[in-house]
C-alpha cells in the first residue's frame, strides 16, 4: 500500500509492459479478484470498507461465466472514487481502438 498526501492509501503495481491489443471478458481470472495488469482504485474520505472491484459469477452476466463488479456499498459517489483502470496501452494515441461495455 502506498499513501499519497491528499489522496489516501491505494495499492498499485508497475510490472506490466504496455500492450497494443487486448480482449478482456474477465472469464480467465480467479473468481473475486482483479485481473492481472488492471488496477482497482477505491479512495476518498468516506469510501466504504465493503466497496469492491472484483470478478464475480453472477447468473445474469453478459459474458458467462464471469463479469466484473464495481460495487460502492454505501459510499457517496460525490466524495469517493471506485474505478478499474485498464493495462497500459501503447496504441492509445492511434485512435484505432475502442472500449465496449
Amino acid at each position: 500500500m502506498t499513501t499519497v498526501p491528499g489522496i489516501g492509501r491505494f495499492a498499485f503495481k508497475t510490472d506490466c509492459v504496455a500492450i497494443a491489443d487486448f480482449f478482456e471478458d474477465f472469464d480467465n481470472d480467479p473468481l473475486y479478484s482483479t485481473p492481472g495488469c488492471w488496477t482497482a482504485f477505491k479512495r476518498g474520505p468516506s469510501v466504504s470498507e465493503y466497496s469492491q472491484v472484483r470478478s464475480i459469477d453472477w447468473e445474469q452476466v453478459h459474458s458467462a461465466p464471469y463479469t466484473l463488479q464495481l460495487f460502492n456499498d454505501d459510499s457517496s459517489t460525490t466524495d469517493n472514487d471506485i474505478m478499474l483502470v485498464s493495462p497500459n496501452l501503447s496504441t492509445v494515441g492511434a485512435g484505432t481502438h475502442r472500449v465496449k461495455f
